[in-house]
């Protein structure tokens, strides 16, 4: 048989031209989300190669839904998934495929869905907001008075903005960012709870044995998953209670009127202002009564 012409190789009984294909799909790494929302959350990760990004997500690994195909090749990827169920776990991977269709999937991956709620509570689901038992998000201080007339119990409300480092967002296994090192260093005051005190702004290993700590500690939760009983999370009430603990100075301690969260709420701040209200004129007259 003869040699067939113009190759360039010779590899062996004939010569051979031409590129070898691309067989080796992206290397994917680096996968992270947001602080996800009731209804959103935005998750990134990085590709070795210029790739397009596409991910699977649902309630269980059978990853029931799957987000538009972005054929765009880049090698920094962002994806926000939407319509979200509040307070719910989801899983997810990430898929990317290079030029020559080679693709690579993740392994699977897990976030909570925010619920929406920061007072009160464990880990369970959300009810309907008209069922729920109006509650002051703000912090109450009582504060008392010593004279020779009756002592008075007096509300000072304070806002949000006067609470210095106040933990806002509940934090999971993965996350990372300033919410995160704020944690840290909360948790690192008390060396019982994160003796080896790292501020790295991520929240790995060390920080979820830390929030369980804490949460045996205060009696929050006394074992099991982040996903069954939120054990190693900051979830809501571990939220509450880290800032109640740790949530920094209180400045200029003089009577503030708060505002508002809801309807409900500010008619039991109300209420309250106008028992202050009451009792300052009742002790005015004690005051009168006693001079004369």
């Amino acid at each position: 048989m003869p040699r067939p012409q113009s190759f360039l190789y010779d590899i062996g009984a004939y010569e051979f031209s031409g590129s070898v294909a691309d067989i080796t799909a992206p290397i994917i790494s680096a996968i992270s989300f947001n602080t996800p929302g009731q209804t959103a959350v935005t998750i990134t990760w990085t590709t070795d190669e210029p790739a397009t990004s596409q991910i699977n997500y649902g309630t269980t690994t059978a990853y029931n839904s799957t987000t538009t195909h972005n054929a765009t090749l880049v090698t920094s990827h962002s994806v926000t998934i939407t319509g979200l169920i509040a307070n719910t776990l989801y899983n997810f991977r990430v898929r990317s495929s290079d030029g020559s269709a080679n693709t690579s999937v993740s392994s699977n991956q897990t976030f909570n869905s925010f619920s929406g709620v920061f007072n009160g509570g464990g880990g369970g689901g959300s009810g309907s907001s008209k069922s729920r038992t109006p509650k002051i998000v703000s912090p109450i201080f009582l504060s008392t008075t010593t004279s020779s007339l009756p002592q008075v119990i007096t509300p000072v409300l304070f806002s949000p903005a006067r609470i210095h480092n106040a933990l806002t967002s509940q934090l999971f296994l993965g996350f990372k960012g300033v919410e995160v090192e704020r944690l840290q260093k909360m948790l690192a005051s008390d060396p019982t709870i994160y003796p080896e005190a790292k501020i790295t702004g991520f929240y790995g290993v060390l920080t979820k044995k830390a929030v369980e700590r804490f949460q045996l500690k205060y009696s929050i939760v006394s074992g099991g998953t982040p996903e069954v009983t939120g054990f190693g999370q900051v979830g809501p009430k571990t939220l509450v209670k880290l800032n109640q603990i740790y949530g920094g100075v209180i400045t200029n301690p003089s009577l503030t009127y708060t505002a508002p969260r809801s309807p409900e709420e500010q008619a039991l701040i109300d209420h309250l202002v106008a028992m202050v209200a009451k009792l300052k004129e009742e002790l005015t007259a004690l005051q009168i009564k006693n001079n004369n």
